[in-house]
């Protein structure tokens, strides 16, 4: 195995593709802080003078010495022909930190960087950091500090995560390592975790796997039983009175000839990556020879590694909109008892966070000409979190006195379009004018709230079509630059897909890896269950659903499709028990829920599990 080179000695000659963005430009500056020294930056074609001190050059063949590595921020298109670039001047570690990289583009990468003998990092990554040596790509230096356990993770948000609670608990780390989210990555991971393993700075390894069952344990197999410290299976402990590890196996395709025995395929320990027998049970002739090994009373603890663990509590946090948005689609107007009561209701199946109101203009949405009363009505819970909608800096004012008077909401959820067309129907404003009144709204609600940005039309518009992911991110931008850190991104027609939100999730995470991204998922083509899961596979911990499927655009303003709604609350919870994730909700109480909605207005709903019995 031929350690990759940011892990014997950490690069001292960087080159960094396209440093002059304003993401990248930020990028670069961490970096040097962190220790790393930037050789030069490379705009090919295009390079010139220098940049906060560093020359721009146009090709890797102008650099005065040979780079150790090279961090590539150049937007999707370009990002093959920086890693070609890179491959032919044998670059030894590629880190690319540039997202939403093409499928076909990623897989010639990869190539290109294998064929060079090169380590590709990427792409869709937050890249590596060797605490108190440098950082290669766009993890946040703050939340690494020297230790001896190394970090291994697919995830951004569970790379930064586990970086921040290693440093916060004080074990620290030897090296943090974001392969990136996308499917495509330049190295297997279990080459990364040999070299780990092999690192002889390195006294055990967290490896947070999103990759799922039986590919998981065969890397598990990949680490010697004592250096293993767990990861996304949870750690796979030595069989008693047997071999240190678990088969390397799992069902592949029928063999000709037969429609019950299945094929085995080769043992992952061996062949493919030139990794060496005696890792598994299935070659016990020898044993993984490490160099250096660590003795075991210097190992960590396993306790001492468990309070890196995250806080007990739900892992998937789902907001109840059936008061929000689930109504503002409907004519007629609800009595404000109902929906007191209906929200009680609710609060009762265990929703940590729920929509409770709006505060739009009665004459634009007379559904909601009762916030200050639903507010004052409603019973406050330990633990539940109101969230109102404001769409102008009105609204906010209006929050602002409910605050003061003790029945204001806790959340305040603020409107973007990402679309020009969507904009003007629904805000009747242009974006830029709605982006003035959102700072001004940030500015008003200062610390009072915790606010939430919502990003309209953030895949495909009514008006205008299909919507520019990079607008998108530009949004979620502007939404952080005001402090604005959770963001909701909605598909305001359903029409998004599921391998298009996990594109824009990665690249999102990608470059915002502090920020709380909610999936807020409509169900017009019967897509939004489908989408919110892929989003929440993704990574992301919080979505939006809404009790029957109810809700969809005002009912004064049309657009859109037949059928508007949101994910369906009963639905989405449902499956994801069933997947094993926690919600904290009880469904038997949650069905209730559903079918008093179906009474308070007066029709069944759309949920597919509410009537099964």
């Amino acid at each position: 195995m031929t350690r990759a080179p940011f892990l014997s000695s950490f690069p001292r000659r960087v080159v960094v593709f396209n440093p002059t963005g304003r993401y990248a430009a930020a990028q670069v500056a961490a970096m040097r802080e962190a220790g790393t020294r930037i050789l030069a930056g490379i705009a090919l074609g295009r390079g010139c003078g220098a940049q906060d001190g560093i020359p721009l050059l146009d090709d890797l063949r102008e650099l005065p010495e040979p780079a150790d590595a090279a961090v590539i921020y150049t937007p999707p298109e370009g990002v093959l022909d920086a890693v070609r670039a890179c491959a032919a001047a044998r670059v030894p570690s590629i880190v690319v930190a540039a997202e939403y990289v093409p499928v076909h583009d990623a897989l010639a990468a990869a190539k290109l960087a294998r064929e060079a003998g090169c380590w590709l990092v990427g792409p869709n990554t937050l890249g590596v950091c060797v605490p108190g040596e440098g950082l290669l790509g766009s993890i946040a230096p703050a939340f690494c500090a020297p230790g001896r356990l190394a970090v291994i993770c697919r995830s951004g948000t569970l790379t930064l995560t586990m970086a921040r609670l290693l440093t916060a608990s004080g074990i620290g780390q030897r090296a943090v390592m974001h392969l990136g989210g996308d499917t495509v990555c330049g190295r297997n991971p279990a080459e990364y975790l040999a070299a780990l393993a092999e690192d002889a700075g390195t006294a055990a390894v967290l490896y947070c796997g999103e990759i799922g069952g039986d590919k998981e344990y065969a890397l598990a197999d990949c680490i010697p039983p004592l250096r293993q410290a767990g990861g996304g299976h949870a750690g796979r402990p030595p069989r008693a009175g047997g071999p240190p590890h678990g088969p390397c196996r799992r069902p592949g395709r029928r063999r000709a000839g037969s429609r019950r025995r299945q094929a085995r395929r080769p043992c992952r320990c061996r062949g493919a990556h030139g990794a060496r027998p005696g890792r598994c049970h299935r070659h016990p002739e020898g044993t993984w020879p490490v160099s250096d090994p660590t003795p075991a009373e210097d190992m960590l603890d396993p306790a001492e590694i468990a309070l890196t663990a995250a806080p007990a509590g739900h892992g998937i946090v789902l907001c109840e909109c059936f008061a929000r948005d689930g109504l503002q689609h409907e004519t007629a107007i609800l009595p404000t008892e109902a929906k007191i009561a209906m929200i009680e209701r609710i609060a009762d199946c265990g929703f940590r966070r729920i929509e409770i109101t709006s505060f739009a203009h009665p004459g634009q949405v007379p559904q909601f000409a009762d916030a200050e009363a639903v507010l004052r009505g409603v019973r406050r819970r330990p633990g539940l979190l109101f969230k109102a909608t404001c769409p102008n800096p009105q609204a906010v004012r209006r929050a602002l006195e409910a605050k003061a008077g003790g029945f204001g909401p806790e959340e305040l959820s603020l409107l973007v379009s990402a679309s020009e067309g969507h904009s003007q129907r629904n805000l009747h404003r242009s974006r830029e004018e709605q982006w003035a009144n959102v700072a001004e709204m940030a500015a008003q609600a200062g610390d009072a709230f915790t606010l939430v940005g919502t990003i309209s039309v953030a895949f495909d518009c009514p008006f205008d079509g299909p919507t520019d992911q990079s607008r998108v991110l530009e949004d979620a931008q502007r939404f952080a630059d005001l402090g604005v850190t959770r963001i909701a991104i909605g598909d305001t027609i359903g029409s998004a897909t599921p391998p298009r939100v996990r594109d824009l999730i990665g690249w999102l995470h990608g470059a915002l890896p502090t920020a709380t991204f909610i999936a807020h998922f409509h169900d017009s083509r019967g897509t939004g269950m489908a989408n919110t899961l892929a989003a929440i596979e993704a990574g992301l911990t919080h979505a939006d659903s809404a009790l029957g499927g109810t809700g969809g655009h005002p009912a004064g303003i049309a657009y859109g499709e037949g059928f508007t709604g949101n994910t369906c609350t009963e639905d989405l919870a449902t499956a994801l028990q069933a997947m094993g994730y926690a919600t904290g909700l009880d469904l038997a109480k949650l069905r209730e829920a559903g079918l008093e909605a179906e009474r308070l207005l007066g029709r069944p709903l759309h949920s597919r599990t509410l009537h099964l019995g």
